[in-house]
């Protein structure tokens, strides 16, 4: 699967599982995409992390909130379900 194919700069995505010190879930923005690694600065915690495509997902933001059952907490930026 080649990974630029999949995800953009300034993509949404979630963490499917804890990075480094970003709890499983959190919502992050991709900065930078290469072959390696997918750059992304997470929003609750205001870090950019250098991770694997395998470990996030891609997250469809404008289908959370109203009336979705997926919401995004305003205050730590988790997915919410």
């Amino acid at each position: 699967m080649d990974i630029e194919d999949n995800l953009h700069i300034n993509d949404f995505v979630i963490a499917l599982e804890d990075i480094e010190n970003i709890e499983k879930q959190s919502v992050g923005l991709v900065v930078e995409v290469t072959e390696e690694h997918v750059t992304i600065f997470f929003i609750g915690k205001k870090v950019l992390i250098k991770t694997e495509e395998d470990k996030i997902l891609f997250l469809a933001v404008k289908k959370t909130g109203k009336p979705y059952q997926v919401k995004i907490c305003n205050i730590c930026n988790i997915l919410k379900n």
